[in-house]
This record gives structure tokens, C-alpha cells and sequence, in this order.
């Protein structure tokens, strides 16, 4: 009866675990050995993933442009060197349609289901990129009336 009590904690805790990060604005994205394994409904938004796709079992380079495919490579052969904390970059993800969706991309090891694995988290830059451009547009237009 303990070990079943021990069980459905851990179960409960696992579940409360999956609710907060199926909740976070921020893609989440887990790889091991380049394949992802866990992501959560920000990133398969942002990657622009139908309802019923799956991206579990797809190369994670598979959703990144390949101009960024070089700088991802070497951040992973930094995490493989020294496993730590990665500092944030800009990379692009690259939805079926075509689009880009430029983000800021901050990595970690991490270990997943005992696996040394990789955990990214993605934040969308398109908000800041879009307000940057109307500040831009205001500026100019403010010199031209100048």
C-alpha cells in the first residue's frame, strides 16, 4: 500500500508537471540523441503543427531553417564539451507552409526518461520584431515632419 501511495504521488506530481508546461507561452522543447521527444501546444504553434501532428520522433533540426542549423550544431557540441546553461540566441523555426518565426532560443542538458537530452525553450520574437518596426515607422515619420 505505500509503494501504490508513492506511485499515484509521483503520477500527480508527473500530471501537475504536464499542466504547467502546457501552459507557458514559451515553446518548450525536449531532443535526445537529435530527435524530439517532448514539446508542449506553444511550440507546436509556433512550428505551425496541425491538430494530431505529431512531432515526437522528428529530427529537431527538421524545425529550424538551415541557416541555422550550423550555430545549432555548435551549440550542441558546446553542451556535449561543457553541460551547462547556454546563453539565449536568435534562430528561426521553419513552419510547413514556408513561413518563418524568428525566436530566442535558451538550452540546457537535461535528462529525459534517464536519457542525457537537450532542453530548449523558445520565446517568439515576432511581437518584439513587430513593435520595433512600428517604432521605427513612427521615428521616420516624425524626422520627415521635422
Amino acid at each position: 500500500t505505500e509503494r501504490k501511495r508513492v506511485e499515484a504521488e509521483a503520477r500527480e506530481s508527473q500530471k501537475r508537471y504536464e499542466q504547467i508546461l502546457d501552459l507557458l507561452p514559451v515553446g518548450i522543447l525536449v531532443h535526445t540523441a537529435g530527435r524530439v521527444v517532448y514539446y508542449n501546444p506553444a511550440l507546436a504553434r509556433m512550428v505551425g503543427a496541425a491538430d494530431g501532428d505529431s512531432l515526437t520522433g522528428r529530427p529537431v533540426l527538421s524545425l529550424f531553417h538551415p541557416r541555422c542549423h550550423e550555430l545549432i550544431r555548435r551549440r550542441l557540441a558546446q553542451l556535449h564539451e561543457r553541460p551547462e546553461p547556454l546563453p539565449a540566441v536568435e534562430e528561426d523555426l521553419i513552419r510547413p507552409d514556408g513561413l518563418t518565426v524568428p525566436v530566442e532560443a535558451v538550452t540546457a542538458p537535461f535528462v529525459h526518461a534517464g536519457e542525457p537530452s537537450v532542453l530548449v525553450v523558445l520565446r517568439d520574437l515576432r511581437e518584439r520584431q513587430e513593435a520595433e518596426e512600428r517604432f521605427r515607422t513612427m521615428v521616420e515619420g516624425v524626422r520627415d515632419y521635422a
